[in-house]
């Protein structure tokens, strides 16, 4: 980035930039910038804004634009400003209203109710605005006041409802000191806050949710099935446990996802859930410094939507000298999760060292994998866990002796990211082995050598173009060069090179050219 910067939020343009909105640099000075990421030059460019903005809330309207409303003072001071400023994704400019809010607040949060009103609720050691919140009008860009909330709150979840509505709930007290479970439903008709449940998730009064670290407004968190996602966790018995929770818009209701297995539970931080909507799934960091310092160890984690299994996407991955706080996260349309921002202090230190940092993550895709193998009389099924859209071959075998070929047992397209399939052969022999191969990206199998000519199958997706690479040796100094190329009529073909193989080695690779 052009400065360093943490607490921002992060935008995707329509025209491929990301914009990175605001937030506090060194020192702990709020900003009054954001930086522009042009994709084709892996560039920033730094862009001023009307009024500083760190610790707001952002809104995305109906007609494409983002509300970026109030935010701190210098060194996170209270309460805040009362400005508010329009950003418009298209020419990627900032504007002000023209108005400010009924009062100063930061660490709020805000959605636009389905007849166009925009709520913002919560503040930060002031009374006053962590008690009443604000209704925006977006045709005449005036605030008003709402009325009282039941409890006064800093930093909640804001989602819209599908009636016209909207619900507040978590957060913490407007000092920090203790978590706010409770539910509040906002009615624009009467202009009024009601109790709608004491804990967002039924008989389970430990969990604590709120808006902390989040980095992408709340329509991001919108699955594809209508319901908004988020994180929870709590601690039982010294040990925090992680999970995560939907909002139904049409119900009002909330409910758990049970996620098995937990790997991250007792890190250091599990950052909110980015959406990969495509794939039914969120991605999640979580880490730990394991010398109590700015050094970072961090995994890639993803959680089925659908099932709740989880799967860790990377080794750990450690950072000398960076903690990946307040960071802002999305994730591109290539598939890689940007990560912008950060800090290198912990404790007292925190936000007065953000850093510039950025990175990619990239190879998401979760590797396939069979898990819970079920037996049932002669029938044995198994689920498959690998990418929405992806096809796998299931092949067979009795036993893994090497004069035993192994068999394909049947193919599966996923249409989520884990899926059941049943095996048609019954087990009449007291073992079977299996295993997956993926035809998404392309592979080899089954290299056969016969005389000097060397054949072996490709797996792929049919229609598409292959590639076929070859070198003599793995020496840096040795060029791949194009062995042949063939169009994919089935999703396994044999390929056979047409130089014989006069030396005692040849590496193959594929490259996919469409699509």
């Amino acid at each position: 980035m052009s400065v360093p910067r943490m607490g921002h939020y992060i935008v995707q343009l329509p025209d491929g930039r990301v914009a990175l909105l605001g937030g506090h640099g060194s020192g702990f000075l709020a900003l009054n910038s954001m930086d522009l990421w042009t994709p084709a030059g892996n560039s920033f460019a730094n862009e001023s804004l009307p009024f500083a903005y760190d610790m707001g809330a952002l809104i995305r309207l109906a007609d494409g634009t983002y509300l970026m409303a109030g935010g701190a003072g210098d060194y996170g001071d209270a309460p805040g400003y009362a400005s508010a400023q329009l950003l418009d994704p298209t020419s990627a400019t900032a504007a002000s209203t023209g108005t400010t809010m009924t009062l100063p607040r930061m660490h709020c949060k805000g959605a636009q109710l389905s007849g166009g009103a925009v709520l913002i609720v919560g503040g930060w050691y002031d009374s006053s605005s962590g008690t009443y919140g604000e209704i925006y009008t977006p045709s005449n860009k005036i605030f008003a006041a709402t009325g009282a909330l039941n409890s006064p709150r800093s930093l909640p979840l804001v989602f819209p409802t599908s009636d016209g509505k909207a619900v507040v709930v978590g957060g913490t007290d407007i000092y920090g000191l203790s978590s706010i479970p409770s539910v509040e439903l906002y009615d624009p008709g009467s202009n009024t806050f009601t109790v709608l449940a004491a804990n967002a998730i039924a008989a389970e009064t430990n969990w604590v949710y709120g808006a902390v670290e989040y980095g992408e407004e709340v329509g991001r968190s919108k699955t594809s099935d209508g319901r908004y996602v988020f994180r929870m966790w709590q601690t039982v018995n010294g040990n925090v446990l992680y999970a995560l929770a939907f909002f139904d818009p049409v119900s009002k209701q909330f409910s758990k996802l049970a996620l098995t297995p937990v790997s991250w539970n007792n890190q250091l931080a599990v950052w909110p859930p980015v959406l990969d909507a495509a794939n039914n799934r969120v991605l999640m960091l979580a880490g730990a410094s394991p010398d109590g310092g700015a050094d970072v160890t961090f995994q890639v984690y993803q959680a089925d939507l659908a099932t709740g299994q989880t799967l860790a996407l990377s080794d750990p991955l450690t950072i000398s000298n960076y903690y990946t706080g307040s960071v802002g996260m999305t994730l591109l349309s290539d598939g890689r999760l940007f990560v912008t921002g950060g800090t290198t202090g912990l404790g007292y230190d925190y936000n007065f060292d953000p850093v510039p940092n950025t990175f990619f993550l990239s190879g998401l895709n979760p590797p396939p994998q069979i898990q819970w193998p079920v037996l049932s009389g002669q029938t044995v099924s198994f689920t498959i866990c690998g990418s929405i859209g992806y096809t796998y071959h299931i092949q067979s075998v009795s036993s893994l002796n090497t004069s035993n070929q192994w068999q394909k047992a049947g193919s599966v397209t996923l249409t989520n990211s884990t899926q059941i399939w049943t095996d048609p052969v019954l087990l009449t022999n007291s073992s079977r082995f299996y295993r997956l191969v993926q035809t998404t990206p392309p592979q080899i199998q089954w290299p056969v050598l016969s005389g000097q000519t060397v054949s072996f199958t490709i797996y792929g997706l049919t229609g598409s173009t292959i590639q076929i690479q070859s070198v003599s040796s793995l020496n840096p100094g040795n060029l791949w060069q194009t062995a042949g190329s063939v169009t994919l009529t089935n999703s396994t073909q044999t390929w056979t090179d047409p130089v014989l193989l006069t030396n005692s080695s040849r590496f193959y690779r594929l490259m996919q050219t469409n699509p």
